[in-house]
């Protein structure tokens, strides 16, 4: 099952209104991103701080459930979407707003990304045109020739082994050596391809 987060972060128009998804959550102000796009979410989830009072009102009139959280708590609005999501069965997620704005929701929603609990939840952030995502196996990134693509160790102490094919800059079952020995490659065919032979690392693909 997919899953569109629309969340309250930096949030570049136009949303993805015409993809199918199973499911749209307005991750708290993420909902007036969305109704500025015309998405009306199945769900709004969050503490309601920060989505606009009349719109919620709308919302409600038009019978979209809300499920509110209280202002003091121990996780973020999107940390509790996500969790709510995965435990109706949902595997996979894209996230518009997770980024930007501020920089230490940013952090946290990586740290999300990252997180053990999601490993099995596909999960991708997408901030204008780049999308993020965390990669413990293998995966084959479909782009253009061009594209750059950047790769962070989870855990730089973990010294993830990778393999890369398909790139301006090869890898055969390496150690990514420093925090930036894997930022600012090419892909020069694709499909390409990236394996993670331990360790895990964050995927960054910016498309030209």
């Amino acid at each position: 099952m997919r899953v569109l987060f629309i969340a309250h972060g930096a949030c570049e128009e136009p949303l993805p209104v015409s993809q199918d998804f199973d499911c749209v959550i307005a991750v708290d102000g993420g909902g007036n991103y969305a109704h500025r796009a015309g998405i009306i979410p199945h769900i709004v989830i969050g503490d309601g701080d920060s989505l606009q009072p009349d719109l919620q009102q709308q919302w409600q009139k038009q019978g979209v459930p809300f499920f509110l959280l209280p202002t003091d708590k121990d996780q973020t609005d999107l940390e509790a979407a996500l969790l709510w999501a995965q435990e109706r069965g949902m595997t996979e997620g894209i996230v518009y707003g997770a980024l930007g704005n501020r920089l230490d929701q940013s952090m946290a929603n990586m740290a999300l990304l990252a997180d053990a609990r999601f490993a099995k939840f596909s999960l991708v952030f997408i901030q204008e045109n780049t999308c993020v995502q965390c990669l413990r196996s293998q995966m084959a990134l479909t782009g253009h020739v061009g594209d750059a693509l950047s790769l962070l160790a989870i855990d730089p102490d973990s010294s993830p082994l990778v393999t890369l094919k398909g790139f301006q800059y090869s890898l055969e079952e390496s150690p990514l050596l420093s925090p930036t020995h894997g930022i600012s490659n090419r892909i020069t065919q694709s499909p390409a391809h990236i394996f993670v032979h331990k360790g895990a690392i964050f995927v960054f693909h910016t498309t030209k």
